[in-house]
C-alpha cells in the first residue's frame, strides 16, 4: 500500500471516492463534485496534512485536518471493503498527532451519520458527539416558482457596481448622497444578506423576496448549490436560510469580532433538485 499526500491532480479520483461512500452510506445519488473536493482542501497544507492510501484498486482511504484557532477538525473516510484492516485508527492517530503539532488544544472529528463503524471507532477513543448537521433539500420541479411578493413600492432588480457607494453605505450606517432617511436604494437593487436597519417598518418581506429571486434564478445560471455564510448569532437570518430548505453544513468557531464580541459563522447550503429525504 502507498501513503502519501493528496495532490490537486488528486481532486477527481478524491471526488468520486467521497461520492460513492455518500451514496452507499446514503442509499441516494450523491451531489459531491470536484468543485467541493476544491473548496474543501483549499485552506489544509495538503504536503504535511493530508493523507491518501492507494492500492492496484485505486484508492482506499483518505484524511485531511483543519485548523482553527486552537480547535483543529479531522477528516478520514475508509473504502467500505477495505475496513477491519486497521486504516481507521490510522488516520485517527495521523490525525491527532498531526494536530498535537500544530497546537490544538481540542480535536473535532467529522463522520457521516449512517457510518455505524466511525462512531465506536471515535467513542472508544474518547471522543463524544457534540454536534449534527443535517442535509435539506428542495424539489423545485419544472413549473417556474412563484414571483416573489415584496412590500409595496419595492422591486428586485440586478446588483451593478454603480450602487456600490450607496450598498457599502446601507450596511454601515451611513448616509451616501441620496440616500433619504426610512428608505436604503442600494437594497432594492437584490442583494441578500442585507441589514435592514434603516429601513425596518418597511422591510417585511424583502429579505423572503431575494431569497426567493435567488432560488428561481440558480438554475437559469446552472447552479444546483446555493450557500450562505450568516453570523450564528443572527437568528433572523438563519431562520429564514433553513424555511427555504437550507441546512447548516459548517461553523467556523469566533472567526470574527462583531463590537467587541468574538462571533461564530454558519454556513448553510441548499442543494437544488434532489428528493426531499422522508
Amino acid at each position: 500500500m502507498n501513503v502519501r499526500p493528496i495532490t490537486s491532480d488528486d481532486f477527481p479520483a478524491v471526488a468520486a471516492f467521497l461520492a460513492d461512500d455518500e451514496t452507499h452510506l446514503f442509499d441516494r445519488p450523491s451531489r459531491l463534485g470536484v468543485a467541493d473536493i476544491t473548496a474543501w482542501l483549499s485552506g489544509p497544507d495538503l504536503a504535511h496534512d493530508s493523507w491518501l492510501y492507494e492500492e492496484d484498486a485505486g484508492v482506499v482511504a483518505v484524511g485531511w485536518v483543519e485548523s482553527h484557532d486552537d480547535t483543529g477538525v479531522a477528516i478520514g473516510i475508509v473504502h467500505r471493503e477495505c475496513r477491519g484492516r486497521g486504516l481507521g485508527s490510522e488516520l485517527v492517530d495521523r490525525g491527532e498527532e498531526r494536530l498535537r503539532a500544530l497546537g490544538m488544544g481540542r480535536v473535532h472529528a467529522v463522520t457521516l451519520a449512517p457510518d455505524v463503524a466511525a462512531e465506536p471507532l471515535l467513542t472508544g477513543r474518547g471522543y463524544r458527539e457534540v454536534r449534527r448537521f443535517w442535509e435539506m433539500t428542495i424539489e423545485l420541479g419544472d413549473d417556474p416558482p412563484p414571483a416573489p411578493q415584496l412590500p409595496e413600492g419595492f422591486r428586485i432588480e440586478p446588483f451593478s457596481s454603480e450602487q456600490a457607494r450607496a450598498f457599502h453605505g446601507a450596511l454601515d450606517g451611513e448616509a451616501p448622497d441620496g440616500f433619504e432617511p426610512g428608505r436604503a436604494p442600494a437594497l432594492e437593487r437584490g442583494r441578500v444578506g442585507e441589514r435592514l436597519e434603516q429601513c425596518r417598518s418597511e422591510a417585511r418581506g424583502i429579505a423572503r423576496g431575494l431569497m426567493q429571486q435567488a432560488i428561481a434564478r440558480a438554475p437559469e445560471l446552472g447552479l444546483t448549490t446555493l450557500l450562505g455564510f450568516v453570523f450564528a448569532h443572527n437568528t433572523g437570518s438563519v431562520a429564514l436560510c433553513e424555511r427555504f430548505g437550507f441546512q447548516r453544513w459548517g461553523l467556523l468557531p469566533r472567526v470574527a469580532v462583531l463590537d467587541g464580541v468574538e462571533r461564530d459563522l454558519l454556513i448553510l447550503g441548499l442543494r437544488l433538485g434532489l428528493d426531499t429525504p422522508s
